[in-house]
C-alpha cells in the first residue's frame, strides 16, 4: 500500500484481481485528499493525531481522548508517515 489511501477499506475497497481505471483512481486520490485535509484542519498542529484518525478513524481517536489508538497498524502509520 502507499502513503495516502483510498477510504472505504483495504485495497481501495475493491476486490482482489480487479484493477481501477485511471479515472476512478483519481476520484479516489480527490477523496482520500480531501478528507485528510479535514483532519488536519481538525487538529491542528497535531499532524500525528490527523493521520491517526486518517488510518483509524476519527471515532477511535476520540476513544482514546484525542491520542493515538494503541493499534499496531495505526502506531506504524503514524510513525512512518510523520516520522520520529
Amino acid at each position: 500500500g502507499g502513503a495516502l489511501r483510498v477510504p472505504g477499506g483495504g485495497r481501495a475497497g475493491r476486490p482482489r484481481g480487479r484493477r481501477l481505471g485511471p479515472l476512478r483512481l483519481l476520484r479516489g486520490a480527490g477523496l482520500a485528499s480531501r478528507l485528510l485535509r479535514r483532519l488536519i484542519d481538525q487538529y491542528p498542529n497535531r499532524l500525528d493525531l490527523a493521520l491517526a484518525a486518517y488510518n483509524a478513524g476519527e471515532g477511535a481517536v476520540q476513544r482514546y481522548g484525542r491520542n493515538i489508538p494503541p493499534y499496531r497498524e495505526t502506531k506504524n502509520y503514524v510513525r512512518i508517515i510523520h516520522g520520529g
